[in-house]
């Protein structure tokens, strides 16, 4: 039964990447899922509740990532990694940002959806921020809540913009581009 689930999230996921959230009806998620639309909805109610099965994987993945950056220099070379992936065959689609952000799109839309979406902003933020918390006071520095908010939103906005323009110009990632993108966290954690 675990099986069928996770197949149904995974095909929700595509469906989602390729068609938006709104475009994605439950019949096409069941068609990727090779499954019926029936089974689909035996195990989840609606889109909404696909929604909020992906936000829960992914806060998990999330920890699990955040709790290997123990310093700076971890996360910065996890983010070079990430963003060097964007675009590839090395990519891993079930980390998907152009998910993450067809997904804040529909929360534009979808009260429901925005909820989720906040709630899954919220834990985000606060796994991000213990981590930089701790980061912060192993070099003997004590940030305010406003300033790692601020670092945390910056790092944001680098990611969504990586993978937006990373499948728009795909030959834009390249060593200097990389080597930039380190100078610039370094920057943003003032190291």
């Amino acid at each position: 039964m675990q099986m069928q689930r996770q197949n149904i999230l995974n095909a929700a996921r595509r469906a989602f990447r390729e068609r938006g959230f709104h475009a994605a009806t439950m019949s096409l998620i069941a068609e990727y899922a090779g499954v019926s639309q029936g089974l689909a909805y035996r195990y989840f109610k609606n889109k909404d509740a696909i929604t909020e099965a992906i936000a829960i994987e992914e806060q998990k993945r999330l920890q699990i990532f955040v709790s290997g950056l123990k310093d700076f220099d971890a996360i910065i070379a996890a983010v070079v990694n990430h963003v060097k992936s964007l675009g590839t065959d090395e990519h891993d689609p079930q980390k998907d940002t152009i998910l993450e952000i067809e997904l804040n799109s529909e929360a534009n839309r979808n009260p429901a959806i925005d909820a989720i979406i906040r709630e899954w902003d919220s834990k985000d933020e606060a796994l991000f921020k213990s981590c930089l918390t701790h980061c912060y006071a192993q070099q003997g520095r004590t940030l305010s809540d406003k300033e790692i908010e601020a670092k945390i939103f910056l790092i944001r906005v680098i990611f969504d913009g990586f993978a937006v323009r990373s499948r728009m110009v795909p030959e834009i990632m390249n060593d200097s581009l990389l080597s930039e993108l380190e100078r610039v966290f370094r920057e943003i954690f003032e190291i």
